[in-house]
């Protein structure tokens, strides 16, 4: 092989910085496109798939890579009516017509394909493999209209901090940044998640 042919082959088989770019998804207030949305009768919650449908991130979760259920846990979130525990779904419905006009949800995951709503995502730290502590989206997010996030009528909370065991792991935490105006309440009235379980 003359070394040319061997360094244009070489070229093809190594990833461009532009094909290895990942953008991660950060904390704030976002507008969502439902890929699926999903019933758990039993433990009596909703699961809502999502993209990101406006702004910097749109479109990211619609890739080859997170076409794949396997990865829905890393854009999710659940609603909750364990307990009858209605008042999330009545706010789910509030979301769904206040950002879908026309749309009359009955209850029916499958009616929620397609439809946009707005939420507010906090980001969480979590214990990594290797030890070391990473970042991440929690699986419980605020529900709020489109209208409210286009208009900046949210608060993001402060990132969700683990214990810390040690010096060194205090040392290595990060300051929280809040942005966005106003009051969200979350789905589920709590924050405590861990993205391998259903919170409840």
């Amino acid at each position: 092989m003359k070394f040319a042919d061997f360094v244009e082959e070489l070229s093809a088989a190594v990833p461009t910085p532009e094909m290895t770019e990942f953008k991660k998804l950060v904390g704030g207030g976002y507008n969502i496109k439902v890929l699926r949305c999903n019933e758990d009768v039993n433990k009596e919650y909703y699961e809502i798939v999502y993209d990101i449908a406006e702004g910097e991130f749109k479109g990211m979760f619609s890739d080859d890579y997170f076409s794949d259920e396997s990865k829905d846990f890393r854009h999710h979130f659940y609603v909750s009516y364990k307990n009858k525990n209605f008042s999330n779904i009545k706010r789910l419905i509030e979301v769904v017509e206040q950002s879908n006009p026309g749309l009359g949800w009955t209850g029916d995951p499958k009616e929620l394909e397609g439809a946009l709503l707005g939420v507010v995502l906090r980001e969480e730290e979590y214990e990594r493999n290797d030890g070391e502590i990473g970042i991440r989206i929690s699986s419980l997010a605020t529900l709020k209209s489109t209208i409210e996030i286009d208009s900046g009528n949210f608060t993001v909370q402060k990132i969700k901090k683990l214990p810390v065991k040690n010096a060194a792991q205090q040392a290595a935490q990060h300051e929280p940044v809040c942005v966005g105006a106003g009051q969200g309440k979350s789905v589920f009235g709590q924050t405590k998640v861990d993205d391998s379980d259903v919170p409840f």
